[in-house]
């Protein structure tokens, strides 16, 4: 089971600001990537005894610190991207301001589903640019 837990890609909604508002990228990272930060998060929300977060209190400020470290490991690190998706809106908003392209991913999502995947080499240029790292926020002040 920990092999499987480890292995892959992990989901994450990263927050951006644009001129025309907020939104979030979807971007998928290597769990190999993922570990070390969950890791630090049970540093930090956790004890020797109980590595992870016991005080249901600070579970959001968890969530807050992960995205949060997150977003700078991908930009630390672009390399473990694999895959970046928005909403067609952003898409066009992207396209038209930094002229973004669509992922060659050879097949197209049908109408229901609004998302565009965006074009990796691309969107890995975008990412230092359009992240609002203000609004993930930290929420713990301990670590």
């Amino acid at each position: 089971m920990s092999r499987y837990a480890t292995t892959g890609w992990y989901e994450f909604l990263l927050p951006v600001r644009t001129p025309g508002g907020e939104d979030h990228l979807r971007v998928w990272i290597d769990m190999q990537d993922v570990v070390p930060l969950l890791r630090r998060l049970d540093r930090v929300y956790g004890d020797p005894e109980h590595p992870y977060c016991r005080d249901l209190t600070q579970v959001p400020n968890a969530a807050r610190d992960l995205v949060a470290m997150v977003m700078e490991h991908v930009i630390e690190h672009p390399g473990c991207v694999r895959r970046v998706a928005v909403r067609r809106s952003l898409f066009a908003e992207l396209q038209e301001r930094f002229g973004v392209r669509r992922s060659a991913y050879p097949v197209p999502y049908p109408e229901i589903i609004d998302q565009v995947d965006l074009d990796l080499a691309q969107a890995l240029l975008l990412l230092p640019v359009v992240l609002d790292r203000g609004r993930a926020g930290r929420g713990g002040d301990r670590g």
